[in-house]
């Protein structure tokens, strides 16, 4: 009799109770039994009530639904949850529109240990519904939301609870779902800023928890990984992708300035990527050699890119004159707001690498348009760029070199401390050491002092530096002689006159034989062979109507 009571008629009549509760809007959970009977109580025959209770219960709308007291639901038709459980994100479940009430705790220990059991609310349990209705997700808002959502379903330790929801952040603000097979990299707040736009599906790290980082990584079997060198690649391969097929090293006509300026921020990050070493030491970075992917300087500030394997110079140390020039010169040199750490260092060129320099000189033609005051600078430059070397310059490079407006060449006339300027040395320039007082003009040489232009002589493997008795010697040529303007001729000869026991009997003989000397009013030169000594005797033959004594 107590057995049948216990178990058939009180639970009935409970229930009958729990009805009379809900239709007068009284609070139902209050009303129900403990699990376990009171300390006088019989255990044996109480152990049959909340179960008896829960059984016929559980088909019953006797569970409030929502905040709304006249709703009511089956245990059957919901999933159910603690009202003491901070761990489960309410507002995501309810968000997404899942099916769940919550009742006291010792409710749910009667639900827990009864066949309705796989009706608790659970990581488990939840996925499936949220898989099945995943559209609901949508009702997300809040970012926030989805990463409690997130790391509530991952605090099994089981990645497979989020397969196929989109839960998890990336770096566009958006989120995707985690697929069983394909790989999904990871990336930092830092990584993110670079690649966001060229890889939108990058996760973001930062916009996660920690555990549920630490999960993904540790849990996905490799398929979730942080940006490797593999990626930099792809990714730096994606963005500059539309150069490709470029035939000429130097890309400027077609080129964006948002590339420019990306690719400025790609060199930055990449200085500072903890990955950094192992990226250059990889196969990978001879994949990026192909790539224009070197912002350049450029005097007019129009965006223009270098293939990496053909390098640039780096600008650190050179003078804005030789920038300009360089500029103007088509030679490549980075952008100024590049970085200048390991990976850039590697992928650019040196200024004292002059052969680089002379082999990538794009615009010959615009040497004309270097401003005298610049190429004082340019000089210097490349003095300081040549003065480690002790020999010359490989033949093709010294023409390179030779084209260039940096030797100090002389000027026709007398000479003093501004009577040179810096322009070309062609072939058959003539290197002058500091004892030619007076340079003359013989057409189709050029001569540079040697005092200012030793290292450039050595690079051009020059080695005959003329002194002042063997440039005069060339004047002594009657052609050369004829060229001389009337202005050039006085101080030719007044050295030629101080120098003339200098030369040879040769020399002193073709000397004799020009027309050096100043006779007669108004004065005319006549050569030495033909003129008196005016206080010889024979002078004396010559009358006053004479016109001139010779």
């Amino acid at each position: 009799w107590n057995k049948v009571v216990f178990s058939e008629v009180v639970p009935k009549a409970w229930l009958s109770l729990l009805g009379y509760l809900v239709e007068h809007k009284l609070n139902v959970y209050d009303a129900w039994p403990d699990l376990v009977a009171s300390q006088d109580g019989d255990h044996g025959y109480w152990y049959c009530v909340p179960r008896g209770l829960l059984t016929r219960a559980a088909f019953s709308a006797v569970w409030p639904a929502g905040e709304g007291e006249s709703q009511r639901t089956r245990l059957v038709e919901v999933l159910v949850a603690s009202d003491e459980d901070g761990g489960i994100p309410v507002d995501a479940l309810r968000a997404c529109r899942l099916p769940f009430i919550t009742v006291p705790e010792r409710l749910l220990a009667i639900i827990k240990s009864s066949e309705f059991g796989a009706r608790v609310l659970t990581p488990r349990t939840a996925g499936p519904y949220l898989v099945k209705n995943v559209k609901t997700l949508s009702g997300l808002r809040n970012p926030a939301t989805k990463n409690s959502l997130c790391e509530y379903l991952l605090s099994t330790g089981d990645i497979g609870a989020i397969f196929g929801l989109p839960l998890l952040p990336t770096v566009q603000g958006d989120f995707i779902s985690l697929t069983p097979k394909l790989p999904h990299v990871m990336a930092t707040e830092r990584d993110a800023e670079v690649f966001k736009d060229v890889a939108p599906t990058l996760l973001a790290a930062d916009f996660m928890s920690p555990s549920t980082r630490e999960l993904l990584l540790e849990k996905s079997s490799g398929r979730i990984y942080f940006i490797g060198p593999a990626e930099v690649a792809e990714y730096l391969q994606k963005k500059v992708k539309i150069y490709e097929g470029q035939r000429a090293a130097t890309v400027t006509n077609t080129v964006n300035s948002n590339d420019v300026q990306w690719l400025i921020k790609f060199w930055a990050w990449l200085d500072q990527w903890d990955q950094r070493d192992a990226f250059m030491e990889s196969n990978t970075w001879t994949l990026i050699h192909k790539l224009h992917a070197l912002p350049l300087n450029t005097s007019n500030d129009r965006p223009s890119l270098r293939q990496v394997e053909g390098g640039a110079l780096r600008p650190e140390g050179i003078k804005p004159q030789v920038l300009a020039s360089f500029s103007l010169l088509e030679i490549p040199v980075l952008h100024l707001s590049l970085s200048s750490g390991p990976a850039v260092q590697q992928a650019s060129k040196s200024t004292t690498d002059i052969p680089f320099i002379l082999q990538n000189v794009g615009n010959l033609k615009a040497v004309s348009r270097i401003q005298p005051g610049y190429r004082a600078s340019l000089h210097h430059f490349f003095v300081s760029g040549l003065s480690s070397g002790t020999s010359a310059l490989e033949a093709s490079l010294r023409e390179f070199l030779r084209d260039l407006p940096i030797f100090p060449t002389l000027q026709p006339g007398v000479r003093n401390e501004r009577s040179f300027s810096y322009s070309t040395a062609p072939q058959g320039t003539q290197f002058v050491n500091d004892s030619v007082r007076v340079v003359p003009v013989v057409r189709g040489k050029t001569f540079v002092l040697y005092s200012q232009a030793k290292v450039l002589s050595t690079a051009l493997g020059e080695k005959d530096v003329a002194d002042e008795i063997a440039i005069l010697g060339m004047v002594v040529d009657p052609m050369v002689w004829r060229q001389q303007p009337a202005e050039l001729l006085p101080p030719l000869i007044d050295r030629m006159i101080r120098r003339l026991s200098d030369f040879n009997q040769a020399t002193r003989n073709g000397i004799a034989s020009l027309e050096i000397i100043d006779v007669g009013e108004p004065k005319i030169r006549k050569s030495p062979k033909f003129v008196v000594d005016p206080s010889s005797e024979i002078a004396e033959l010559y009358g006053q109507k004479d016109q001139f004594l010779p």
